[in-house]
């Protein structure tokens, strides 16, 4: 099976890493039932806030603490890096 598409092949890792932490946690259940679970799940939440949006009006963005954040990014590094 080829799954096209970025934000599609992010869907399925997403869901099929949650089932593997799944497993871990639940080993009399199966992983297919798991992968299903975890699906089902990415799917509602996804039409849940698609709903929620039509109403709020949430912008979303693709951002990172280094982008929206820098300097909480940089004294943290500080911290670590010099152990202050």
């Amino acid at each position: 099976m080829e799954v096209k598409g970025e934000k599609t092949r992010e869907f399925f890792l997403l869901a099929i890493s949650g089932a593997i932490s799944e497993k871990g946690r639940r080993r009399n259940t199966s992983f297919v039932r798991l992968l299903s679970e975890r699906l089902t799940d990415l799917r509602l939440r996804i039409i849940l806030f698609h709903e929620l949006n039509k109403t709020l009006k949430i912008d979303v963005v693709k951002g990172s603490v280094l982008k929206l954040m820098p300097e909480i990014y940089l004294r943290s590094h500080l911290v670590t890096s010099t152990g202050m």
